[in-house]
């Protein structure tokens, strides 16, 4: 079990660093990330730029042998069968194929992704669309940004990418195609629209190509507020371990995943020891035969090699046996994955050069090392007394004690550290959101544009049995989609702060059942909803005294931030809500509500709870009836708040393992402590049973030894880990209690499980019949 924990956590911490490294010109690939810096502005550091940067340097600076743009797309799909709206896609410009090792099994990577609306599809969403059927050469559609068909024509059908690289995508569109997604002026000049990624030539100096495209793109890096600028090339092998806050969709952890590979080396030192422990034990059974050894001629050296190879040889066969665990338990570990951690490790491991480079190495010296101990122990053993049958190990057993003291503090600590995650986790899932998060449906209408189309179907909808309440905005309340947000002068820090928006439309607070706190004039005044804005609560502490109901605020444009974009007085104030999951502040951040009908996406339905089926099927009727060529496809609030949760879920089940595995080891550790201890006393044991004593009473007090390791492990990390987890809990907005008696259920816990663990060598030792303890006495 040793052998087989460590070896998963060896291909896991492989697995982790092998992220892009399967690209044959992996060492000349980089990605142009943007770094801005200024005084009261803090450090922002992005990975998109402007699609321009391209074209600038591709030809015009040495050492760049190539370049390829892209861009990341959300949008549905269509072919005659199929419709979804799809993710993970991107726009990329045809050199993709001679920069990265992505293989084409139909078509041609040269002009794939050359021409206007083609689309190069991924292996399993080809099947997806179009099943067995060759998809190389048929049309697909999908919906640009102004809600009209546009026709793809499939021009390769790619390999499923590996899972371990930082890019997940499922197909690409030439980057012509972008045009159909985005407006003419973004396009062109936006700094946040595309990632570039260079390829260099083989002898090209990595700090000289920087410099150069430092010195020729910089002075077009739009500063706004910031003081300076830059322009770093990342190798892309560091980008999963070194993220930026807008590039991957995977990320990684350098410290978790070296984290866990140190677990791994303990779960191996921890096993290692138990099995001295045992083999300590164990050795009181060999003393008459090291005895006849040594009568016999064999010295401490050959005694001493003898038991080490034999270790050596035990570690050989546990190595094996733990490739047969590791084989069954890959699928498992897998499994743990979610859509954005994802975890793929190779069940033909075992004929990994790298990874039996590891392994054999580990077991050889794991032998050497758990043997030594064992193997002077024994072979110090006195012939004279060891064939007399007199007690050859007089050894503290000190040592052993506080091993298993200490095996018990660490899973003492690891229970109480996941009883804490999972309060918090609970606590986060069903914590009050401020509003009834429960039983609203939402489905997307970004592609119909028209207001009027929206209304028009809103009202449809709001005419439907077991809709109690419908209302737009630009996002789904708690969910991790992404949040917009504008400039809004601090005039205490004298800058200028980013804050939360979300555009709504006149209904959405009544479907949240939100509370207006405060109010200026009427809600049926259209003039004054068209140039008002709406602030929450935490807007007026975030601004203190600068801005109060009725006050006109500056909104400043993204790209220009020295130009006011618009201008809202403060119409109401709403009471404070939770819009996002894992807020764990104290109160809600500044967040501003604009009724804007040109940037609702979503349309938000509060059902029935007892006729949700029948509804939504009438929902998508209306909507299919309406707009035949877009796809209904909906979710929950309740269902993005568990699809995130998921994406926790690798992490927290793995701890559990782990936490399962340590009070395993640490059991393991007390019944060979045990088994030492009882063999160690079983002259003192028949005495006492010659003197009165009954099984019982010695059973008792050899199981009490064992209890007051456990009670002083407990005694040593149980109240402290217990106050310091609970505190933290207490932190938190709503506080989450962590009851005295958890605390007490985990000791009385590890002590009902130590006495299972020693009651039978208990047990066994009481019922040992004196004669054949002290017939040689």
């Amino acid at each position: 079990m040793g052998f087989a924990s460590f070896l998963l956590i060896v291909l896991f911490y492989q697995y982790q660093y092998s992220y892009d490294t399967f690209h044959s010109k992996k060492d000349r690939i980089f990605r142009i990330n943007k770094h801005l810096e200024g005084q009261g502005q803090g450090k922002i550091r992005v990975s998109r730029t402007s699609p321009k940067v391209a074209e600038m340097i591709n030809g015009n600076l040495s050492g760049i042998k190539n370049t390829v743009r892209l861009a990341e797309l959300s949008a549905e799909l269509h072919s005659e069968d199929a419709s979804f709206n799809e993710l993970f896609m991107y726009a990329a410009d045809n050199s993709f194929f001679d920069v990265f090792d992505f293989k084409l099994t139909s078509g041609n990577p040269k002009s794939a992704l050359k021409q206007l609306n083609s689309i190069v599809l991924g292996k399993s969403m080809a099947k997806k669309y179009f099943g067995d059927e060759p998809a190389l050469g048929k049309t697909m559609t999908t919906i640009d940004m102004r809600g009209r068909k546009v026709d793809l024509t499939v021009t390769g059908i790619m390999e499923d990418i590996p899972a371990n690289t930082h890019l997940m995508i499922n197909a690409l569109f030439s980057f012509p195609t972008l045009k159909n997604f985005v407006t003419a002026d973004k396009f062109d000049a936006s700094w946040s629209l595309c990632h570039t990624y260079i390829l260099l030539d083989e002898s090209a100096n990595r700090e000289h190509v920087e410099q150069q495209i430092a010195d020729l793109v910089l002075k077009h890096v739009p500063l706004n507020d910031f003081k300076t600028a830059s322009l770093p090339i990342q190798p892309i092998q560091s980008i999963y371990f070194n993220p930026t806050k807008d590039g991957g969709a995977q990320r990684g952890d350098e410290l978790v995943t070296d984290v866990f590979l140190l677990v791994g080396v303990l779960l191996l030192l921890i096993a290692s020891l138990n099995y001295i422990n045992l083999a300590t034990a164990r050795s009181l059974k060999r003393s008459k035969e090291v005895g006849i050894r040594k009568v016999s001629g064999a010295d401490k050296k050959q005694l001493i090699y003898q038991f080490i190879g034999e270790s050596i040889f035990i570690c050989l066969v546990a190595l094996l046996m733990s490739f047969v665990l590791v084989y069954f338990f890959i699928p498992y570990v897998n499994n743990f994955s979610s859509i954005i951690f994802r975890i793929h490790l190779n069940q033909h491991f075992f004929i990994d050069p790298n990874f039996l480079f590891i392994a054999v190495p580990t077991a050889i010296i794991t032998g050497i090392l758990s043997g030594l101990y064992p193997a002077f122990v024994i072979s110090s053993f006195k012939p004279s007394k060891s064939l007399k049958g007199e007690s050859v190990n007089p050894a503290k057993i000190s040592t052993k004690q506080v091993l298993v003291v200490m095996q018990y503090v660490v899973s003492i600590f690891l229970v109480i550290f996941c009883l804490t995650v999972y309060k918090f986790f609970n606590h986060m899932k069903n914590q009050d959101f401020g509003f009834d998060n429960e039983n609203i449906l939402a489905f997307r209408i970004d592609k119909l544009k028209e207001p009027g189309k929206v209304y028009d179907l809103k009202n449809k909808i709001k005419q439907l049995n077991g809709v109690l309440n419908i209302a737009a905005s630009s996002k789904v309340p708690l969910s991790m989609q992404f949040e917009s947000s504008v400039k809004i002068f601090n005039a205490k820090y004298n800058m200028k702060r980013d804050v939360s928006t979300m555009y709504i439309d006149e209904d959405f607070f009544n479907l949240l059942e939100l509370e207006i706190v405060q109010k200026v004039g009427s809600n049926q005044d259209d003039e004054e909803i068209a140039k008002g804005l709406m602030v929450n609560e935490g807007f007026l502490r975030a601004f203190e005294e600068q801005y109060a109901l009725g006050d006109a605020v500056d909104v400043y444009d993204r790209d220009n931030m020295n130009t006011v974009s618009f201008t809202g007085n403060i119409r109401s104030v709403v009471k404070d809500f939770n819009n996002r999951l894992f807020n764990i502040r104290k109160d809600p951040g500044p967040e501003i509500y604009i009724l804007d009908d040109n940037k609702l996406s979503f349309m938000l339905v509060r059902l029935a709870p007892n006729t949700q089926h029948e509804t939504i099927a009438s929902i998508e009727s209306v909507f299919k009836s309406n707009f035949p060529y877009l796809t209904f496809d909906f979710s929950f609030v309740d269902d993005e708040m568990d699809f995130v949760y998921d994406m926790f879920r690798p992490f927290t089940t793995l701890m559990y393992y782990f936490t399962f595995l340590a009070i395993f080891i640490a059991s393991m550790g007390l019944f060979a402590l045990a088994l030492f201890i009882t063999q160690q006393r079983t002259k003192e044991i028949s005495i006492r049973k010659i003197f009165g004593s009954s099984e019982l009473g010695i059973s008792i007090l050899l199981v009490k030894q064992y209890l007051r390791l456990i009670l002083i492990s407990f005694l040593i990390t149980g109240p402290v880990t217990f106050i310091g987890f609970r505190e933290l809990l207490l932190m938190l907005p709503q506080k989450v209690e962590f009851s005295w008696l958890l605390l007490v259920m985990v000791g009385a816990g590890l002590i009902l499980l130590a006495i299972i663990t020693v009651v039978g060598q208990a047990w066994k030792a009481a019922r040992t019949n004196p004669v054949d303890t002290l017939r040689f006495e």
